[in-house]
């Protein structure tokens, strides 16, 4: 095969080439057919031939054959396959129907708001997706945007850097690239660049779309540059009058000098698509709902879960308060069917039967029969233990197990014995005798009988 691939040609042995469906500065793009899985695909070819004196093509193109191949996106075209036949470098794409975002702004003019906010939802999805697999494409423009049964997919990340920039010798920070009409002001500086500068694309993209030419045009690439980084950006409101207003702030966010203020992608999508639901379902634009001010967006928005209307709701049963039970109970109560309340004949009013609540009330019954039986005992303990009886409630501790002792010392552990009064006759009492004891105690005291002294006598005197 010659140089310069043609009609007819087969890149290796497997792809046909069909017709050139599109050119740019590093290549073409055909409609081609894949003889082996008999489908038609895109072929992106560069002449390495053309090119062996610009390193810095061939290594764009090889750059983004690996950038597009790592992302995985229903809004961006899919990657098959690539490789290099002789002199011409090939990427296998998904075909897309088309056309361009470009051709089709070129050819209907400013798009309808139901539309175009779809497309541009479908876009920062993509770019959502793009960047959170760590690339930035960094030439984001209606030309680069193709659609494809209805979706917009974004193409050509030939001169996409990823976030780690890991690739700075090949381009490096002081290098502008990308499109004069489309370049952010840090991008067009050469700033390093974030996700932020494709949002600020988009920003301009969104301009371009509603009203058929980009927010700043000047006679050359320099002085359209030049005025994204000095000149304040234009009102989509001042271009079209009849913009919602959500719409307009939306793009002005876009469209900052400072990047910070920029919302992320993910933030971006949800807020297009909030917009572009209204606008289909209303069919107004100029819906309160659309054309209310518009929150600031800082971040990501958690998912909308939808309400109830208070009529779709099912009726709720007002339950009473629940009082302080010691008697557990479960989440769930059986049926229990109403019954007449004892005094007014009728069933609860409240939703809860009666029975229940006898049966809540119930355990707190026996509370003062309790401190009743309390006091009666109490009573009963103390006038026992008045009469000098022994306290029937005082704890009896057990008898310790005495030690052993010798044989000759062992007294008996001692006995409580009710006294006894025994009544005695007064005598005249002697002086006391000593009596021998013996160790062994007596149970009761012997009685001891004193004998009389002798009465002295007086003898007759002669």
């Amino acid at each position: 095969m010659g140089p310069v691939p043609a009609a007819d040609t087969r890149l290796a042995d497997r792809y046909r080439l069909v017709e050139a469906v599109g050119a740019g500065a590093a290549g073409q793009v055909w409609r081609a057919v894949d003889e082996r899985l008999r489908r038609e695909v895109a072929v992106k070819t560069v002449d390495l031939a053309v090119h062996h004196g610009d390193p810095g093509i061939v290594a764009r193109f090889q750059r983004e054959v690996q950038t597009s191949a790592a992302l995985t996106s229903p809004y961006i075209a899919a990657i098959y396959d690539s490789g290099q036949d002789e002199q011409t470098a090939y990427m296998v794409m998904e075909l897309l129907s088309g056309p361009s975002l470009a051709a089709l702004v070129d050819a209907d003019g400013p798009l309808d708001w139901a539309k175009g906010l779809g497309f541009a939802t479908d876009i920062a999805s993509g770019l959502a997706d793009a960047h959170a697999a760590g690339v930035i494409h960094r030439d984001l423009k209606p030309g680069n945007v193709v659609l494809h049964g209805g979706v917009a997919k974004i193409v050509d990340f030939g001169i996409a850097r990823a976030t780690d920039t890991s690739d700075r010798t090949m381009t490096s920070p002081e290098t502008v690239t990308g499109t004069a009409a489309y370049m952010s002001p840090e991008q067009a500086t050469g700033r390093e660049v974030t996700p932020a500068t494709d949002l600020y694309s988009l920003g301009c993209l969104l301009f371009t779309l509603f009203t058929g030419r980009p927010p700043f045009t000047a006679g050359t690439a320099l002085a359209t540059a030049g005025a994204h980084v000095h000149d304040a950006a234009p009102r989509l409101r001042d271009a079209r009058p009849d913009a919602p207003a959500a719409v307009d702030a939306l793009v002005t966010q876009l469209l900052s000098k400072d990047a910070a203020e920029r919302p992320d992608a993910r933030t971006t999508a949800r807020a297009l698509a909030r917009l572009r639901d209204t606008v289909r379902r209303t069919g107004d634009p100029g819906d309160a709902e659309v054309t209310a001010p518009m929150p600031p967006i800082t971040g990501r928005q958690p998912p909308v879960t939808a309400v109830l209307p208070p009529t779709a709701l099912p009726p709720q049963p007002v339950l009473p308060t629940p009082t302080p039970s010691l008697t557990p109970r479960t989440a769930v109560m059986p049926a229990v069917e109403a019954i007449p309340h004892p005094t007014t004949g009728t069933a609860s009013d409240r939703g809860v039967p009666v029975q229940t609540e006898r049966r809540r009330r119930r355990p707190g019954s026996w509370l003062p029969w309790l401190v009743t039986l309390v006091l009666a005992l109490a009573l009963a303990a103390v006038a026992w233990v008045g009469l000098g009886q022994p306290n029937p409630l005082a704890p009896t501790k057990p008898a310790a197990t005495p030690a052993p002792v010798p044989t000759a010392t062992r007294t008996t552990a001692p006995t409580i014995t009710l006294p006894i009064v025994v009544p005695t006759q007064p005598t005249t009492t002697a002086a006391p005798t000593p009596t021998p004891t013996t160790t062994a105690p007596s149970p009761t005291p012997a009685p001891t009988t004193t004998a009389p002294a002798p009465t002295p006598t007086a003898e007759p005197s002669p």
